[in-house]
């Protein structure tokens, strides 16, 4: 890290670089199994005008669509806010929390009505010959609604963290 002055505003910013690695899920004996799409995200914030800046780190989960929402969503009320507090983030993520699901409660309704249509303890490959609509249904909506996100949130005021 190398610490920046801002353009005369007295207040010093930190740059920082950030890079991440390949997925790759691993057998025993360090075989690479599979690969997919890195799923970790991040931002930092430059508001000038603000004598704190906010880096925050996401570590995606079984997909992207829940690491990029909670990204999208956090960045632009943490853009939007004047000051930031424990508070401030503890309510910020009950409140993204709360929207994601609300977001993909539709999916969840649909997917819990399809697997009662399929009688409990059907094995998969029979589901799949006696009920091929349902299923092939359930397997599009769960890229929909699987996945969550981990996040870490640092302000930084000054020369404190």
């Amino acid at each position: 890290m190398e610490t920046v002055s801002s353009n005369g505003s007295g207040h010093h910013y930190r740059a920082l670089s950030a890079c991440t690695i390949e997925n790759v899920r691993y057998r025993l004996g360090d075989t690479p199994l599979f690969e997919h799409d890195n799923e970790d995200r991040w931002f930092e914030t430059h508001d000038v005008s603000k004598p704190y800046q906010v880096v925050a780190l996401f570590d995606g989960h079984d997909g992207p669509r829940a690491v990029d929402y909670v990204r999208k969503y956090v960045k632009n009320e943490l853009e939007r806010a004047r000051s930031v507090t424990l508070t401030t983030l503890q309510e910020l993520f009950v409140e993204t929390e709360t929207d994601f699901f609300e977001n993909i409660r539709i999916y969840v309704e649909e997917k819990q009505k399809l697997q009662d249509a399929i009688p409990p303890g059907m094995k998969s490959y029979q589901a799949s010959q006696q009920y091929p609509r349902e299923v092939a249904r359930l397997q599009e909506l769960e890229p929909l609604i699987s996945g969550g996100c981990t996040a870490v949130v640092a302000v930084v005021c000054g020369n404190k963290l």
